[in-house]
C-alpha cells in the first residue's frame, strides 16, 4: 500500500491484511455467517466498516508481515473453491459487481468444482446472479 509518492502519508485505502484493525467493539460489523474457510473477509470487512461511516486508513508508521511461508502446513482448511464461494457471497451481501469474481473464479477452478460453488452460493441466496451489474464498478485486481 505504499504509494512512492507519499510514503509517509495516512490515507484511506480500499482494504489491507488484517494483522490488526482497531474499532470500538460496538462499531463492529462482522462477518457474514455463509463465509467458510478462509479468504474474503479482509475486503468485506473493511467495505462494511465504510458502510457504517467508518474509514479504512492506511499508516505507514505501522506494519505487519504476513506469514505465508511456514514450516508447516497450515491448520485450517484453505481452498480455492472456499474462496470462491466466500467473495460471491461478499459481492451479493456488498452490491459489489458479482460477474466479476464470477468470471475470475472460473479462470481458476476447473468448471465443475466452480458449478458447485455457484449452487452453493444459489442454495443460500436463490437470486444471487440475477443482478444487472452492467453499470456496478469492478474492483482492481492486483494479480
Amino acid at each position: 500500500h505504499v504509494a512512492a509518492d507519499r510514503p509517509n502519508e495516512v490515507r484511506e485505502i480500499t482494504a489491507h491484511g488484517s494483522a490488526y484493525a482497531l474499532m470500538q467493539r460496538s462499531c463492529w460489523p462482522g462477518f457474514s455467517p455463509h463465509f467458510r474457510g478462509f479468504a474474503g473477509e479482509e475486503i468485506y470487512i473493511h467495505d462494511q466498516v465504510r458502510r457504517r461511516g467508518g474509514r479504512v486508513p492506511y499508516h505507514p508508521q505501522l506494519s505487519w508481515s504476513h506469514r505465508f511461508c511456514r514450516f508447516a502446513p497450515v491448520p485450517y482448511q484453505l481452498t480455492l473453491n472456499d474462496k470462491a464461494r466466500n467473495y460471491l457471497i461478499a459481492a451479493h451481501e456488498s452490491g459489489w459487481n458479482i460477474d466479476q469474481f464470477r468470471r475470475y473464479f472460473a479462470r481458476r477452478l476447473p468448471a465443475d468444482q466452480m458449478a458447485v460453488v455457484e449452487r452453493d452460493v444459489l442454495a443460500i441466496y436463490p437470486d444471487v446472479f440475477d443482478r444487472d451489474c452492467s453499470e456496478i464498478p469492478t474492483f482492481k485486481a492486483l494479480d
